[in-house]
């Protein structure tokens, strides 16, 4: 606990956000699902072929962009790749489908980690969680136990 502590307040003093997510790397791209336990951010970073973290990944401004960063938390790695997606995760078909920034704005205010809840802490996360939710498209990820979920965000993309 002291660790996560320290490791979400010096994630908000350089201006990104430590959130209850997973990620995954695909074509040098990060795709982040933030998400409550139980959601499938385990099974989806499973059925990944380049997992960041499945547990908790922080998001740092980098230049003009955002990076995310795998944690030692459950099952993450020392490797991060530029933020290239936000989706909710849903477990009815398989494909990505738009959604709209509100909504990724709120998803991500769900799952942002505030270890001290105070004025300045609470200023700094919401500023972090708004500049993660404009640093990328969000969307709905449907996938399923066996999906290859890799394939499912590269087809995605030739189609936008």
């Amino acid at each position: 606990g002291l660790l996560r502590s320290a490791v979400t307040l010096d994630v908000l003093e350089r201006g990104g956000g430590l959130f209850h997510a997973a990620a995954i790397v695909v074509d040098g791209g990060a795709h982040l699902v933030p998400g409550r336990s139980g959601s499938g951010k385990s099974t989806f970073a499973s059925l990944a072929s380049a997992p960041l973290a499945d547990e908790l990944c922080a998001v740092l401004p980098e230049g003009d962009g955002l990076v995310v960063y795998g944690t030692p938390w459950w099952e993450g790695r020392a490797a991060s790749a530029p933020l290239a997606g936000l989706y909710v995760l849903s477990w009815s078909g398989e494909g990505l489908t738009p959604a709209s920034p509100t909504e990724g704005l709120r998803h991500l205010l769900a799952n942002v980690t505030l270890v001290l809840d105070e004025p300045e802490t609470r200023r700094r996360a919401f500023a972090a969680v708004v500049r993660v939710a404009s640093g990328a498209a969000f969307g709905r990820l449907a996938f399923g136990p066996r999906s290859n979920v890799d394939a499912i965000l590269r087809r995605a993309r030739r189609v936008a």
